[in-house]
């Protein structure tokens, strides 16, 4: 007897998977919504920190609205309204963390709330010259 399950999400958000990167190297992330949301997010948690989630950017459509400060090697970029880069240039053992990406129909501008919130990946670091 064979079952077949039929598995599809009406809101989804592919997102990069992890990323192992050496230092000084540039780390790509995708996230792409078939949720039509104007929206978009990027946030981070560093779990070895026990902090909460930390806001990144902040996309209404094609432009960015609002960014967190103290991160100038981050750049975002929303050349269509699905989908939402981050590239972290320069990447060093501090940028090691959870990375969302979040959507909303809504601005929410001072609270970031979020209907819809998924974690992307975790950035590994290599020493130079050593084989993992």
């Amino acid at each position: 007897c064979a079952v077949n399950i039929l598995c599809r999400c009406t809101l989804c958000i592919t997102q990069t998977p992890s990323v192992v990167l050496e230092r000084k190297r540039t780390a790509y992330l995708r996230c792409k919504q078939n949720n039509g949301h104007e929206n978009m997010f990027w946030y981070r948690q560093n779990p070895r920190q026990g902090q909460g989630l930390q806001f990144l950017f902040f996309f209404q459509y094609q432009e960015e609205r609002e960014r967190a400060a103290n991160f100038s090697h981050f750049k975002a970029n929303r050349a269509q309204d699905d989908v939402l880069y981050l590239n972290i240039s320069s990447v060093e053992p501090e940028d090691s963390a959870v990375y969302f990406c979040a959507t909303s129909p809504y601005t929410a501008l001072q609270s970031h709330l979020l209907s819809l919130q998924k974690p992307l990946l975790f950035l590994v670091f290599l020493q130079p010259g050593r084989e993992s």
